[in-house]
């Protein structure tokens, strides 16, 4: 295998770099494997990029595997696979993709962990400042919100100073977030429309995914359903053009409590479309949210099983916002019960 085969890959030449992929296995040594899992990966065929990975894994050392390591990693993640791609991850000795999933998965204190280790090991400019954005989300989830601020204005000065347009972009939708969070809607919308206008330029689907839904949820507080529901279209669009199902998991839900402002029945739906998604990430705090989520639609009898049914997966040390959401919707469901009887 050369690197041409890639090479045409990547130019959408599938045909021919498949045919090269093919020929040049005849020989697979650990170079020819993951040139082929490389071409497998750009053609979209995930299943033999990852097997082509695990036989180059066979025949290199523990050191040389790392990169192999994060590769399988990153498919993983692409496909939605939080659990393998963690083992993926911390196998390559990838402490900020360690920090990254475990926050996923709702290990907080081992994303803290995974974090802290890798900021005090970076030498890199760039690095810190991804790193603080990633822990001042961290602290946001957690209702660090001082804490968090703090490592979201750095980050963002950081990458302000870098003119690193991506990190900044990604940091702004952060601590737009945080500000929504903390009810200063102004601030957020300010925040959000800026790290959009850049990922308008540069790209970014992830985290335009994240700001479009952030910004969803500050319209829809706002009182400006119309835009809100414009937002959340665009946000869940995008997400639809990603393979992990996180983003999307996350923008139906929002949806359908906005739906419950607005008494629009389709938020049904997209709760239970949201609760489908979250069953397969592995993070109970989502499962939760998105359980109560549907609980507001249910009548009665349902509804009670289902908040019963989230206090069994919240833990003690759950984060604030879905010990929150969770307490919002129990109270909400017994108002509705009680209307009703």
């Amino acid at each position: 295998m050369t690197p041409d085969a890639v090479a045409l890959a990547r130019l959408g030449r599938y045909d021919e770099a498949l045919a090269a992929t093919e020929v040049a296995l005849r020989d697979p040594t650990a170079e020819v494997l993951a040139a082929a899992a490389q071409v497998y990966s750009l053609v979209g065929d995930y299943s033999r990029a990852l097997s082509c990975y695990e036989r180059a894994l066979a025949l290199v050392d523990s050191e040389q595997g790392k990169e192999l390591w994060s590769q399988i990693g990153r498919i993983r993640l692409a496909r939605g696979d939080l659990v393998q791609a963690l083992h993926a991850y911390e196998q390559a000795s990838s402490l900020e993709h360690v920090g990254r999933l475990r926050h996923l998965l709702g290990d907080y204190d081992g994303s803290r962990h995974a974090f802290d280790q890798a900021l005090a090991q970076s030498a890199d400019p760039s690095e810190s400042a991804r790193l603080l954005g990633a822990i001042g989300r961290l602290r946001t989830d957690q209702g660090e919100f001082d804490g968090g601020r703090e490592c979201l204005e750095r980050s963002v000065s950081l990458h302000r100073g870098r003119e690193d347009r991506p990190g900044l972009a990604t940091s702004l939708g952060y601590l737009g977030n945080l500000l929504l969070e903390r009810g200063n809607l102004e601030g957020a919308e300010r925040f959000l429309r800026e790290s959009l206008e850049i990922l308008r330029e540069v790209g970014g689907p992830w985290a335009q995914a994240f700001a479009l839904v952030r910004l969803g949820r500050v319209l829809g507080e706002g009182g400006r359903f119309g835009e809100a529901e414009e937002a959340f279209r665009e946000g869940i669009l995008v997400s639809r053009t990603l393979e992990t199902p996180i983003f999307l998991a996350d923008a139906l839900r929002h949806r359908a409590r906005l739906r419950l402002r607005t008494k629009d029945p389709r938020g049904r739906f997209d709760a239970e479309e949201a609760l489908e998604l979250s069953r397969t990430l592995g993070n109970p705090f989502e499962v939760v949210q998105a359980m109560t989520t549907l609980a507001r639609y249910e009548k009665s009898e349902r509804a009670a099983e289902l908040i019963a049914q989230a206090r069994v997966l919240l833990r003690s040390d759950a984060n604030p916002r879905a010990v929150r959401t969770l307490q919002e919707d129990e109270a909400a469901v017994r108002r509705s019960a009680d209307v009703h009887e």
